[in-house]
């Protein structure tokens, strides 16, 4: 399985709560709809811990995307930057995310046997 994770800040001018319910109801089932090759895909939205506070994360979001192998995640990345797949995401995006501010990264999970 191959794992890539974004950081996804929201458009300036939206509340969390509104930038949340556009990704769930419009651009979460959008994307299933166009990217078959997802194995999994996982939207976490960032909430701060009572006296863990700190700085803001700067994100709103930690989104997982999971695909068979890189090779995959190859062809769909291509699709979205230079494909159809982006002309129908991307202008989607831009009405509920900042992308100047989006992080993509490759991840490798390395979970931990705690045992049960």
């Amino acid at each position: 399985m191959f794992k890539v994770i974004a950081l996804i800040p929201r458009k300036p001018g939206l509340t969390h709560e509104e930038f949340r319910n556009y990704y769930e109801n419009n651009h979460a089932p959008l994307a299933v709809k166009h990217v078959p090759q997802f194995r999994g895909y996982i939207r976490n939205y960032i909430s701060p811990i009572e006296g863990f506070e700190g700085e803001p994360p700067g994100y709103d979001a930690v989104v997982e995307f999971y695909y068979d192998s890189k090779e995959v995640w190859d062809e769909v990345s291509k699709q979205y930057l230079e494909g159809e797949l982006g002309k129908v995401l991307i202008p989607d995006e831009e009405t509920f995310m900042d992308r100047s501010r989006m992080q993509v990264l490759v991840a490798e999970e390395c979970p931990s046997d705690i045992g049960e």
